[in-house]
């Protein structure tokens, strides 16, 4: 399979300041306006010593943008020497909103191979029989059931709770939740290469 690394890219609104404050309504209705929405992004920074790619974000509706102005000269100077500045354009799916400054999305130039990889995994899991015994290792990938609408999908565990639960972080979506070790599987080499 041509596509094997998580589909999941965790992003942040370009130049803007860490922000610990949003309000549940505020989170809510930005999760109305992007969730499973294909958005134009535009990638300004890719950040080396952080886990997340800096964007502007033009949302579904095309009137309000995620996005500040974006001043090389003043930036480049605050900037870290660990940043490469490549700016790209891509049509993406966001599906996963932390806050509105910090969400997941995936490349709709993946869609096909992404489907045909979900096809495999969710066909995969279903003739696997069970193991009782299986608890895989902090941050090794596994397949795990997601809750909301039973589905397989590719995920690594995060930690483990008293009574044989697991939470789970999916790879290719951004989200994780808690749920029994019995919803998980083990994955095929050739779903996670």
């Amino acid at each position: 399979m041509a596509l094997s690394p998580p589909c999941a890219m965790k992003c942040c609104v370009a130049n803007v300041s860490k922000h610990t404050g949003w309000g549940e309504v505020c989170i809510s209705s930005i999760k109305l306006q992007l969730l499973q929405k294909p958005c134009s992004m535009t990638i300004v920074e890719k950040l080396s010593n952080v886990s997340c790619t800096a964007v502007e974000l033009v949302m579904p509706s095309g009137k309000d943008d995620f996005k500040k102005p974006y001043n090389n000269e003043t930036e480049h100077e605050n900037r870290d020497s660990s940043v490469s500045l490549g700016i790209e354009d891509v049509a993406v799916i966001v599906t996963h909103v932390e806050t509105p400054s910090n969400f997941f999305c995936q490349h709709l130039a993946n869609k096909y191979e992404f489907q045909k990889l979900q096809k495999a995994l969710v066909e995969y899991c279903n003739n696997l029989t069970p193991v009782q015994s299986f608890r895989p290792a902090i941050g090794e990938p596994c397949c795990a059931q997601f809750t909301e609408d039973n589905q397989w999908y590719r995920a690594a565990v995060i930690g483990y709770f008293p009574e044989d639960i697991a939470r789970v972080g999916y790879v290719d979506f951004g989200n994780y939740e808690k749920l029994h070790c019995s919803r998980l599987r083990p994955v095929h080499k050739e779903l996670r290469e």
